[in-house]
């Protein structure tokens, strides 16, 4: 335990989302692996035609798409757009929850007034047949909010439940699913739908509105953590008041803990090393996090890793944790690396960095970003500790699973660097949202394809596929909500 306190997001699922950060000044270029490859070619910055208008393949692979104007998917080559749905998803946040292991659905959350959380409704959609069903209300006629309901108003709050955080959450083999609904009683609590009788199974009862649930990951595990609260603030931190662990068998609650009086949020960071019902939690609170701990369910001791303020952290392989501190909350600034962080006394490997601001783990490597005197430099790592082959500026990267190209945004552009390329490219003089890459099988060929949408009222979807990478636009006026996702056969 360290004290480094110093006072004052039919198929088998591959998601991938990565997004780029705020754009900055003068630019750095990153640098380069030796090629793999045949050489990148630049891209021109105009667009081409979008492939031709086809159906919506049977067979998948299918890229969905949560926009302002419902549900979309598309083929993998780019064509076959098309709406599967007109209602907005309202949760969950990251679309990817939403998605089931090892069953074709996908569940999500809308409302008939989004506004004022009214009518708020569990939906599942089945692929590829298209066909959306109904789960259950998420509020009884009791405990529906009204219109322009006041911030704290219990009602109000329990919708407000059902939509914060990890809104679902999916038992490992993919047949239950987890959320939050005020059905049966005046505040939000946790339920399961089986997907084999229909059947909905209340978990919880405590006083609280509960909300952000995390199933664990073991095969056959019964097992959900999630938090609660009495209010959800407007903005400020949220009125904690506990968090706890349910059994779908035993169907009933345990209070793990009661957070500080301080606590803004509790904020789930991950679970421990597989077979073990234990997780990471940190505290929101005045910083960006403070106190991590590990929590046994079990015997529901808590254990400190890092004590007081810390700027960020990244969750890597098998539970690995990334920490960034800068040197406004210790005195030892830089990055802690915990390859095995439930292991007592085991030590982290130290990278000094007095000025890290943020860490991101991508591509199997640690990437932060540093305050410069007129920009961030994004700068990499293994885990280690030792520098690895991505040193840049503007945002963080979004990289191709191969790691032969890699995009970020910086000066209001996106740009493209790769393998063997002399020098980054500009596919686009605009900012974007959402960067997506993933692998395409085209005969023999693996085809690394970039989506991504770009900003401003006008948003715009394109497509740029290895190994030319022309930019090709695929949809005019479709305003992302969140990062896309890929379904594989």
């Amino acid at each position: 335990m360290m004290n480094l306190h110093k006072p004052c997001i039919l198929f088998i699922l591959c998601v991938l989302c990565l997004t780029a950060c705020q754009p900055v000044q003068p630019s750095v270029a990153p640098t380069t692996k030796p090629p793999l490859s045949a050489p990148l070619q630049p891209a021109p910055t105009e667009t081409l035609p979008a492939p031709a208008a086809e159906s919506l393949s049977q067979t998948g692979p299918w890229i969905l798409l949560s926009t302002e104007s419902g549900l979309w998917a598309i083929n993998s080559d780019g064509s076959g757009l098309t709406q599967l749905t007109t209602e907005r998803i309202l949760a969950p946040s990251d679309l990817s929850a939403g998605l089931a292991r090892n069953n074709p659905h996908l569940a999500y959350i809308t409302a008939n007034d989004p506004a004022n959380l009214q009518g708020l409704t569990l939906k599942l959609l089945t692929l590829p047949e298209g066909t959306l069903k109904t789960i259950t209300s998420l509020t009884s006629a009791a405990t529906e909010p009204q219109v322009n309901a006041e911030v704290c108003d219990p009602n109000y709050e329990a919708a407000r439940a059902a939509t914060i955080g990890n809104s679902l959450a999916w038992s490992p083999d993919g047949s239950k699913l987890a959320f939050t609904a005020s059905i049966d009683g005046p505040t939000a609590d946790v339920y399961v739908y089986s997907l084999q009788d229909e059947s909905l199974t209340r978990l919880s009862d405590e006083p609280g509105q509960a909300y952000d649930l995390h199933w664990h990951g073991l095969p056959g595990s019964e097992t959900i953590v999630y938090f609660s609260a009495s209010c959800f603030g407007t903005g400020a931190g949220f009125e904690m008041e506990g968090v706890w662990a349910t059994n779908l068998s035993a169907a009933k609650a345990e209070l793990l803990y009661q957070p500080n009086p301080e606590s803004w949020g509790e904020e789930f960071i991950t679970w421990v090393r597989p077979g073990r019902e234990a997780f990471f939690v940190a505290t929101r609170s005045g910083c960006p996090y403070r106190d991590l701990r590990l929590v046994e369910i079990a015997t529901k001791e808590i254990k400190p890793l890092i004590e007081g303020c810390f700027d960020d952290l990244a969750v890597g392989p098998t539970s690995s944790l990334a920490v960034l501190i800068s040197s406004d909350f210790s005195q030892q600034p830089g990055l802690y690396l915990y390859p095995e962080p439930d292991i007592p006394d085991l030590p982290p490997v130290y990278v000094p960095e007095p000025n890290g601001r943020k860490v991101r783990h991508l591509s199997a490597k640690l990437f932060i970003s540093v305050a410069a005197e007129r920009s961030l430099e994004i700068r990499s790592f293994d885990w280690s500790g030792n520098p690895a082959w991505y040193q840049g500026s503007g945002g963080f990267p979004a990289i191709a699973l191969d790691e032969s190209a890699w995009v970020w945004e910086e000066k209001g552009a996106l740009h493209l660097g790769g393998q063997g390329m002399a020098s980054p490219v500009t596919l686009l003089e605009q900012a974007v949202n959402y960067p997506f890459w993933y692998e395409d099988v085209s005969g023999a060929n693996f085809v690394q394809r970039l989506l991504f949408f770009s900003e401003g009222d006008q948003s715009a979807l394109y497509l740029a596929s290895s190994p030319d990478y022309h930019p090709t636009l695929l949809a005019e006026d479709l305003r992302p909500l969140s990062p896309p996702v890929i379904v594989l056969p």
